[in-house]
């Protein structure tokens, strides 16, 4: 076991640790906040930025900015607080362990997932530029297991959108 095992352990457990405090819902409801956020945002900037530009006298490209912004974190803010509520009804339901329990697995999921992402990334520019010592990969316990679960990922991601590795690539 060398440094990147444990900075790979460090990520893993993080992950694992903060599930377990915020419970399931509220980690599901942060990754889809982000996407409904960023959706809801990209497609009604326009129309909010138009109801703005009676409010506010600024440039147009900073009203754009400030509606995506501020529809982003409404969108994120609101879907957080439905979270919060059906964490505390799963609390006096007396579900509130198996919440937790769930949130820690979601979490190491969700941490196994970014970091075999960031690990393909960081293959693609170590091939180019060496960046670690071979010796430290060759020797690292955890590694092959991340990148192994990356190539998955992406080979299952590219066999459902042909037009994804085109993209990628």
């Amino acid at each position: 076991m060398n440094t990147l095992d444990i900075i790979i352990i460090v990520c893993l457990g993080f992950g694992l640790i903060r599930g377990l405090i915020r419970g399931f819902i509220i980690e599901i409801a942060g990754v889809i906040a982000l996407f409904i956020g960023s959706f809801g945002a990209f497609k009604f900037t326009f129309s909010f930025a138009d109801f703005l530009k009676h409010y506010i006298e600024l440039n147009p490209k900073i009203i754009h900015g400030i509606s995506f912004l501020l529809l982003f974190a409404g969108i994120v803010y609101g879907i957080s607080l439905l979270a919060k509520m059906i964490t505390k009804t799963l609390q006096i339901a007396y579900l509130g362990l198996f919440n937790r329990f769930a949130g820690g697995l979601f979490g190491f999921i969700k941490w196994s997932v970014i970091l075999s992402a960031l690990i393909l990334v960081f293959n693609q520019i170590e091939s180019v530029i060496s960046l670690i010592p071979q010796a430290y990969i060759e020797e690292s316990v955890a590694y092959p297991f991340i990148v192994d679960l990356g190539t998955f990922l992406f080979d299952w991601i590219s066999e459902s959108n042909p037009l994804f590795e085109e993209k990628l690539i």
